[in-house]
């Protein structure tokens, strides 16, 4: 499995980036910096401009991405002391469970606990994985398959309206279950990630709810019953 990561830079991260991108160059081939801060970058990473944010990152990562190889993203804020074990530990469980997306856990963000993204009524043969039905787009493995389908579905489109990038991570799960690939995430790799958010969440929430209303009906049920609680049994038959 050849992978291909992006990382997204922007204000204040860009000691962390550079981090984060030394580290990756010592293990993988394609290494990409996504970046929006006009005053801290290098000349051969892809300058977006300022007034980019997520969206717009996520849209130019999909636009370089090969189409063969995993879509690996890294937030420029995070940090990790083995990069190396969780690639490949990536490889080894998405093959294993045929997973459509890996994720590890991420301190203080949204969907890590077990209690609200775990698919409990299905089981896996090692005590570290466990099925999701939503991670974090924080630090994230997709298979190209999913982003494939991704593409077919022109769902690009639904997220033009939405800057700060609210529900990326959400859609993608529920394309990857819609294929019948399982979303998976491995509890022995836990990223720190800080606890502050920086920009407008209102602004966030509106993004978010303005890529609902332009989502196929497939796509708004799935992402009603992961919010709901309710009827997950429905998104496991999907799989098993």
């Amino acid at each position: 499995m050849n992978i291909q990561s992006f990382i997204f830079n922007w204000h204040n991260q860009f000691k962390s980036t550079l981090t984060i991108e030394k580290q990756l160059n010592k293990i993988l081939d394609q290494v990409n910096v996504i970046n929006s801060d006009e005053k801290n970058y290098r000349a051969y990473w892809h300058n977006i401009g300022e007034d980019s944010y997520f969206t717009n990152q996520f849209l130019k990562a999909l636009d370089i991405h090969d189409g063969a190889s995993v879509f690996f993203h890294i937030q420029g804020d995070t940090s990790y002391h083995d990069w190396p074990q969780l690639v490949q530990d990536a490889r080894h469980y998405m093959q294993k469970y045929n997973a459509g997306i890996y994720y590890s856990k991420v301190n203080n963000v949204e969907w890590q606990s077990d209690e609200l993204a775990s698919l409990k009524m299905v089981t896996t043969q090692d005590t570290n994985i466990k099925y999701i039905v939503n991670g974090d787009e924080t630090v994230w493995f997709i298979h190209p398959r999913v982003v494939q389908y991704f593409k077919y579905l022109d769902l690009e489109y639904c997220f033009l309206d939405n800057k700060m990038g609210w529900g990326w991570d959400i859609v993608f799960c529920a394309v990857s279950h819609m294929i019948g690939m399982p979303v998976i995430r491995d509890s022995n790799h836990t990223i720190e990630h800080p606890p502050s958010r920086t920009y407008d969440q209102d602004l966030a929430n509106l993004g978010y709810h303005n890529t609902f209303y332009q989502l196929p009906t497939s796509i708004k049920d799935y992402i009603k019953l992961v919010h709901g609680r309710k009827d997950l049994t429905s998104i496991a038959k999907m799989l098993f």
